[in-house]
Formats: structure tokens, sequence, C-alpha cells
């Protein structure tokens, strides 16, 4: 050992190791929390028009939820939850989910609404769904803002190609 106090030079050799784990170029985004971002992809609704029976509705949601789940599972992106109760929000005579936030996060079991906003974000870069800014009338006659969000595929031939 070093020295005569072996605890001073243990101290000393841990001060040492987090003093090279605090270097920035040390940080990777798992370990540091910071994500990844994504580039924004283009994407096509889908499907272009909805069945009129309801078999034929769930037959084409069937299709659009295994796409989306196979782009998420490839682009190691964790919005499962989103894509499993974004049929159960979905408004079948305006052809959209008007849902808020809140109203996701809910309908998922009460998780937070920042993850469900985070996750929103991640199928909306991956081209898996079009998210627009609307306004809507409330009950009482006031005009808000809203937002509407549509099932789509991404656009780029490429992406399609690894489902």
């Amino acid at each position: 050992m070093q020295g005569t106090n072996p605890e001073k030079w243990l101290i000393e050799r841990e001060m040492s190791r987090m003093s090279l784990a605090m270097k920035p170029e040390n940080f990777q985004p798992g370990v540091s929390q910071r994500r990844e971002k994504r580039p924004l992809a283009k994407a096509i609704r889908f499907p272009d028009q909805w069945g009129k029976t309801s078999d034929d509705r769930d037959q084409q949601w069937r299709e659009w939820r295994h796409l989306a789940l196979q782009g998420l599972q490839q682009s190691d992106c964790k919005a499962f939850r989103v894509v499993a109760i974004l049929q159960d929000l979905f408004d079948w005579d305006a052809r959209e989910v008007s849902s808020t936030d809140q109203g996701f996060a809910d309908a998922a079991g009460y998780c937070s609404v920042k993850t469900i906003a985070r996750e929103l974000s991640e199928l909306r870069r991956l081209g898996f769904i079009i998210s627009e800014r609307k306004w809507h009338e409330r009950a009482d006659g006031k005009m808000v803002k809203g937002r509407r969000i549509i099932p789509a595929i991404p656009s780029t031939p490429s992406a399609l190609n690894n489902f």
C-alpha cells in the first residue's frame, strides 16, 4: 500500500476515478440519460381510406399496428403503450384521435403525461403518426387549441423495406 494511511489512499483512488468519469468525452447517451434525437421522417396517411364495415376497419388497424410495432422494435423505441391504446381513442366519425396527453395517460393506465408526450413525439419522428394542430369548440362555446393524430406510415421506401 502507498503511504501510511490505507483509508486516505482508497479515498484518493476513488476521487481520481470519479474525476475521470466526469469528463464530457466519457458521457454516453445511455448513461447520462440523454435521449438520441432521430430525424423527422416523412409520413403518409394509412390507410388512404377506411373500410366501410367494422371488420374492414379492424383489419386495416391491425395492419397499421403490425407495421408500427415492427418499426418500433427495429428503431429501439419504446412507444408501445401509445400504439396499444390508439385504437381505443380513435374517433371513427372524425377519422382522428383528438385526445389530450392527459387522456392518453389515463387510457394507458395512469402513466405520466411527460411519458405520453415523449412517446407521441417518437412515433411522429418515425413517421407512424401525423400530428396536426387544430382549433376546436368546447361545450361552453370557447375555441381552444388542440391536436389531431392520424395513423400513418413512413413514406420513404427504404424505411418500409426494413419492415
